[in-house]
């Protein structure tokens, strides 16, 4: 978070607690038009903060244990002992068709096709694309929060 964003020092950490706190969408969601309200437009650096947060609170009900980039696609494991059930596993698919691929085997995971890794030495291409890597990312870990909230729910 830029320093010239929120200028006291103390006021900044307590944004970073709060970004550490997220646990879904709309924490996010509240969190971004709080700073809006009280410091301006949100820079683009803290938005990321708030979706890296967001994924990271997905990821951990998921039962996601890693998350990387592999040439074109983006790699989701599940932790051993993580279920990835028949009814998430239909949701995701629904939400990202032929761009998502199931892997199954020691460890589950997912694989969604995410586009050729930008090989640039523009600073500004090279962000424009890991933006675009974690708004994919995110999206996925929302479908996958989603689907894990409404099986409970039919569950219940």
């Amino acid at each position: 978070m830029p320093e010239s964003y929120i200028t006291d020092e103390t006021l900044r950490l307590q944004a970073y607690r709060k970004i550490a706190g997220i646990s879904c969408r709309e924490d996010a969601e509240d969190l971004a038009d709080e700073l809006t309200d009280r410091y301006g437009d949100v820079p683009q650096d803290t938005m990321n903060l708030l979706k890296v947060a967001e994924v990271r609170a997905h990821a951990e009900i998921a039962g996601v244990s890693m998350i990387t980039r592999r040439g074109p696609r983006i790699e989701v494991k599940f932790a051993e002992n993580t279920r990835f059930s028949a009814y998430a596993a239909v949701m995701t698919k629904a939400e990202f068709g032929d761009a998502l691929t199931i892997m199954s085997g020691r460890t589950s995971g997912l694989s969604l096709y995410a586009g050729n890794q930008l090989h640039t030495r523009s600073v500004s291409r090279q962000a424009a694309a890991a933006e675009a890597d974690l708004d994919k990312v995110l999206a996925l870990m929302r479908t996958l929060r989603y689907a894990i909230d409404a099986e409970a729910t039919v569950q219940e």
